[in-house]
């Protein structure tokens, strides 16, 4: 079958595309990550569970319920399911008791877009590669000796047999829970996501439904717990509360450092200009005093406009009249102001934050506090001038191999 037209792809450069290779043709019949990346996202928008309940399903569980209400005079459950899926992540059994292992939610039964209908799809067109997992386990657990590599496959296969989601890749046959287990990332998930026009990230699609809910009912906390499924109303005002400062952070650092940093990449830096920035930014005589006071230096290497009275949300519980203990000042506390000294700070930062994305595997690509943190460092050092920044990268570099 080499050489003849298989299955038509979408190409994330040249878009919809003729397949020639084995692995097209094999697409009619057994899916690719692609191809369940659709439907991974109209589940997550209408069910509101993040991408681990989703990657953790199992086929053979009893994932849809008779539905025991009326909706809309229909008759209790014909027109509705509930749907029930795996929760093995979140908080544990000694923090909350009596905690669900599972999350449930109703579906109507007919629409193609809804999650029953998504589910029993996803469950139909991953059936024959689920054939071929079980034919493969048979054909090498026969065998009386096995190659390492024989041995890894069997133990993978075994691993995502009876996994909801399985798809085919160039190198055999996995599941997006094996690929999580693993640590590993879908490097090529932004891509697929930005195709449909997606740009927030795989987080953005259980935020759809969260934050539509959140604002339809005035704001009410009772109401994002109970959406969300979180384990305690703290969580839940801790998830409203990450919402509006991740999008106001952003706003934050765009006011408040260009300025500044515009005055170092211009030739114009000097005490005086320097305090007309700080003042029309909204900082009083005493606070610029202590922003040019080279002792208030967070360990981001930001001066701080008031460090023995930090804001509330930024404080980290210091108690009043104390240094502030949490320095999270990148995060977007609206007393921090950033010179051209704290250029070493912000690398050293930089290069222990992307160090740390780098080892947590798929959650590196979920919206979250160090994501936003690398964000926000990444922008402020747009601001610096690129040759000093490459030399204190260089610099940073030579020391991290020097000390091995």
């Amino acid at each position: 079958m080499e050489g003849k037209p298989g299955a038509i792809t979408i190409d994330p450069a040249e878009g919809a595309k003729l397949g020639y290779h084995l692995l097209s043709h094999m697409r009619f019949y057994h899916p690719t990550f692609e191809d369940l990346v659709p439907f991974v996202v109209l589940l997550m928008i209408r069910s509101m569970v993040n991408f681990q309940c989703v990657a953790d399903l199992q086929a053979s569980s009893q994932w849809s319920k008779p539905y025991p209400y009326s909706i809309n005079d229909s008759e209790a459950g014909k027109a509705w399911v509930t749907v029930v899926l795996p929760k093995l992540r979140g908080a544990q059994a000694s923090e909350v008791a009596n905690i669900p292992r599972a999350v449930s939610f109703p579906s109507l039964v007919t629409p193609w877009s809804h999650p029953y209908q998504i589910l029993k799809s996803v469950q139909s067109i991953t059936a024959p590669l689920r054939l071929e997992v079980n034919r493969r386990i048979k054909e090498l657990s026969r065998k009386e000796y096995r190659t390492a590599k024989e041995n890894k496959e069997l133990e993978r296969l075994q691993f995502i047999q009876d996994d909801m989601f399985i798809y085919r890749t160039n190198d055999g046959i996995t599941s997006i829970k094996y690929v999580t287990r693993e640590g590993s990332r879908f490097q090529n998930l932004p891509s697929i996501l930005s195709r449909y026009g997606i740009k927030g990230g795989i987080r953005a699609l259980r935020d759809v439904g969260l934050q539509f809910g959140f604002k339809a009912s005035g704001h009410n906390l009772l109401v994002l717990h109970m959406l969300a499924r979180h384990s305690s109303r703290a969580t839940a005002a801790a998830y409203a509360h990450r919402q509006e400062f991740l999008r106001k952070s952003e706003e934050l650092f765009v006011k408040i450092f260009d300025a500044s940093i515009a005055l170092v990449r211009a030739a114009k830096y000097s005490l005086a200009n320097l305090k007309k920035v700080l003042r029309d930014s909204g900082l009083e005589d005493w606070q610029i005093e202590n922003v040019l006071d080279p002792t208030n230096q967070s360990r981001y290497g930001n001066r701080c406009a008031s460090p023995r009275s930090a804001p509330p949300q930024y404080s980290g519980g210091t108690p009043p009249g104390d240094l502030c203990r949490k320095q999270d000042c990148i995060d977007g506390c609206p007393l921090a102001r950033f010179l051209p000294d704290a250029l070493p700070f912000l690398v050293r930062r930089w290069d222990e934050l992307r160090t740390n994305l780098s080892s947590v595997g798929l959650a590196a690509q979920f919206e979250n506090i160090l994501s936003q943190r690398l964000r926000n460092i990444e922008r402020i050092l747009a601001r610096y001038p690129a040759a000093a920044v490459t030399k204190e990268k260089r610099l940073l570099a030579h020391q991290s191999q020097a000390s091995r």
